[in-house]
Parts: structure tokens; sequence; C-alpha cells
């Protein structure tokens, strides 16, 4: 029996299903279309910021100042997403509370 596209289906599975049954590999196969389309898009985004560096920098010299991506995208992703500790939280709600108590201040001077 061949199995096939690494889903674990053999020809008589496929023959003797009925659409409803493959359903799930089909979303699991356009899954994994938006994978690699991602991924062929982010190495593009690599490849955009290198030239234009590399350009820059032949065409400015030492006044360029454009700069390669420091961190992979995907792990810059990760941080941005990732849960704030109470700490943090806390510090934001500081800022908050701050930036009110000057747009009440300001008000009051205008008004």
């Amino acid at each position: 029996m061949v199995a096939t596209k690494g889903y674990g289906l053999s020809v008589d599975d496929i023959d003797w299903s009925c659409p409803a049954d493959m359903e799930p590999y089909l979303k699991a196969h356009k899954e994994e279309l938006k994978e690699k389309d991602y991924l062929a898009w982010i190495q593009g985004q690599y490849t955009l910021s290198a030239v234009s560096v590399a350009v820059e920098h032949c065409l400015a010299g030492r006044k360029a100042k454009s700069k390669y991506i420091k961190k992979p995208l995907l792990q810059e992703l990760e941080e941005k997403n990732k849960p704030m500790t109470e700490n943090e939280i806390q510090k934001q709600r500081e800022l908050f509370v701050a930036k009110l108590q000057a747009m009440k201040t300001n008000f009051e001077i205008n008004h």
C-alpha cells in the first residue's frame, strides 16, 4: 500500500471514502500551503532588507542609516505577543493614569 501526501492515507482509503471524510485532510493541506506561502514571504522580507541595506551603503557610504533586521521576524512576533507580567501590567496602568492626569491638567489650563 502506498501512503499519500504524508497524511497516512492509502489509495484504497481515498477510493472508498466520501468527500466529508476527506475534509480534515483538505484543511490540513490548505494550512500547509498557507505556511509555505508565509515562509516564502518572510524569506522575501529578509532578502529585501539585505538588498536595501547593501544599496544604501553603496550609494550613501558612511551616511547610510539603514540596518539589517536584528532579530528573526518570528522571534520578534513571539516576543511581542508573549503575556505581560503583573509588574508590566501595573506599570502600564500607572502610565495610563499619568496620561489622564496630564490631559485633565491641560484641559483645566485651556478652559
